[in-house]
């Protein structure tokens, strides 16, 4: 019996060993090897592809997914695959037109919006023209039209430069002498706003008790249209002269229609458009006439005050010998001596 029992015992231990060395030994001969010789089931990866996995000895380094699903790089025997970073020439092509296509539909959205807020303010800026700047009667709606875009979107009367000659009128001595005239602004070829050169007299800018409302009512409106128009200019002179819409200033309810004049003053507007942030351009010589008859003058430059119209809120106002504008003294010693630079529309044939 113990004999029995002694046998029983050996084979077992046998059984035992040989079931833990077989499965080794098959791995040994028959499984995959690591880079670093150990063998492939030793590491408790599957030689055979099943679903979802690389036959040939190829194995993931696998992570689960969403759901579930076991995702993964692809892993060789010699480390994970590079993964590519780097974007192909056709790639970086396409990318390039993209970022071109967004950039020219940017700026012309851009453009679009600044010609919509231009046209705007030009639109809303042509009231001040139509309202405060003399223009010639004479031109057709589109014309006018058109010229007052160019004023509103500006915002200046452009210095046109040269000079021409119009009529006469006393200044070094009381023999009258043609009388040159600044060119100041253009209508078209042919049709010019003038100013005269120099101060050409001294007259008061309103010879009645105070001062009058407006410059309708003002006696040097009357006396430019008068006495200095039928004295300066000839027969056939005239004929070039342009009869103007002259705004009234102040500005009233009363002053809505224009004023019809051959020969006016310029107002505040007209002159910083004309002579805009130059003084020293709106400084102006006084004939020997002028200062003879009484002109306000720097002794030493011979530059005299000029009167303009006014403004929209005012009126008799000027320009100092320094070229600064603003009101007069309004007593009758700066309304009476300052002096005349008659401004007119004509034709230059």
């Amino acid at each position: 019996m113990n004999k029995f029992i002694t046998i029983l015992i050996i084979i077992c231990v046998i059984a035992i060993g040989v079931s833990m060395w077989l499965p080794r030994a098959l791995a040994d001969r028959f499984g995959p090897t690591l880079a670093d010789g150990t063998p492939g089931f030793a590491r408790g990866h599957i030689s055979s592809a099943g679903p979802g996995m690389p036959s040939g000895g190829s194995f993931r380094n696998v992570a689960p997914g969403p759901g579930g699903l076991v995702r993964g790089t692809p892993f060789t025997p010699e480390g994970p695959a590079p993964v590519r970073t780097e974007k192909t020439p056709e790639e970086k092509e396409k990318d390039r037109k993209l970022m071109e296509e967004s950039e020219k539909h940017r700026r012309k959205w851009e453009e679009e919006s600044r010609k919509r807020i231009e046209e705007a303010n030009i639109k809303s800026g042509m009231e001040i023209p139509e309202k405060y700047f003399t223009l010639p009667s004479y031109p057709d709606s589109k014309g006018r039209t058109a010229y007052i875009r160019r004023l509103a979107s500006t915002g200046r009367l452009p210095h046109a430069g040269g000079t021409v000659r119009l009529g006469t009128y006393p200044q070094k001595t009381e023999t009258p002498e043609p009388i040159e005239w600044e060119i100041v602004e253009r209508f078209s070829d042919d049709t010019v706003m003038v100013i005269s050169k120099y101060v050409l007299e001294c007259v008061p800018f309103h010879d009645g008790d105070g001062m009058p409302a407006n410059w309708t009512e003002c006696s040097l409106r009357r006396w430019l249209n008068s006495e200095f128009f039928n004295t300066a200019f000839s027969g056939d002179d005239k004929q070039r002269i342009l009869t103007a819409d002259v705004r009234d200033v102040p500005a009233t309810s009363r002053s809505a229609e224009f004023l019809k004049d051959k020969v006016f003053l310029l107002c505040d507007d007209e002159v910083m458009a004309i002579y805009p942030d130059i003084v020293e351009r709106r400084r102006c010589v006084a004939t020997r006439h002028a200062r003879d008859a009484g002109v306000i003058t720097d002794k030493k430059t011979g530059y005299g005050c000029w009167f303009i119209s006014g403004t929209r809120v005012s009126l008799g106002e000027g320009v100092d010998p320094k070229g600064w504008t603003g009101p007069m003294d309004q007593s009758q010693f700066g309304l009476r001596y300052a002096g005349v630079r008659p401004a007119m529309w004509i034709k230059l044939k």
